[in-house]
C-alpha cells in the first residue's frame, strides 16, 4: 500500500477528499463532481485540433484542467531541421533532424493557465497531427 502525508487539504466548495481508511483512493462526497479535481484524462478525450493550429504561435491552455500536446512532423529529406515544444517559454521536447526526413513526434503536458508554443527551424513538412487531450 502507497503513503501519502499530507499537511492540508482545501477542497473546493462541495467536495471532500478521503484518504488513509480507504487505501490507495481518492473519494468525491455523495453529489460532488470531478471537476473540483482536475486531473489529466479524466473526462477529457483526444481531439485532433490541427486545423486550429500553426507553428510560432502562442496557445494558452484555459480548460480548466491540464492537457496533454502531441505533435508529429516531418522533416523534408536533405534539410537540416529542429523543432521545438514549449510550455511557459520553457522547452520541454526538441528534435534535430541531419538528413533522414522521418516522422518526429513532440508531446508535452501542459498545465490549466500555462501557454504552449511549437517552433521549427529550417524546413518542415506541414503539421501532420496536432492532437490534444483535453
Amino acid at each position: 500500500m502507497s503513503k501519502l502525508e499530507v499537511d492540508a487539504i482545501e477542497p473546493q466548495s462541495g467536495t471532500t477528499l478521503t484518504l488513509g481508511a480507504s487505501g490507495d483512493t481518492v473519494t468525491l462526497a455523495a453529489g460532488a463532481s470531478q471537476s473540483g479535481f482536475p486531473l489529466l484524462g479524466v473526462g477529457q478525450s483526444w481531439t485532433n485540433v490541427a486545423a486550429s493550429r500553426a507553428a510560432a504561435t502562442t496557445y494558452t491552455n484555459s480548460t480548466g484542467k491540464p492537457i496533454s500536446v502531441a505533435i508529429i512532423v516531418t522533416p523534408i529529406v536533405g534539410a537540416a531541421t529542429s523543432v521545438y515544444l514549449s510550455v511557459d517559454g520553457l522547452r520541454i521536447q526538441q528534435h534535430t533532424d541531419t538528413d533522414n526526413g522521418y516522422q518526429v513526434s513532440l508531446q508535452a503536458i501542459v498545465p490549466n493557465g500555462s501557454t504552449y508554443l511549437y517552433t521549427q527551424q529550417s524546413t518542415v513538412s506541414p503539421i501532420n497531427y496536432w492532437h490534444e487531450l483535453r
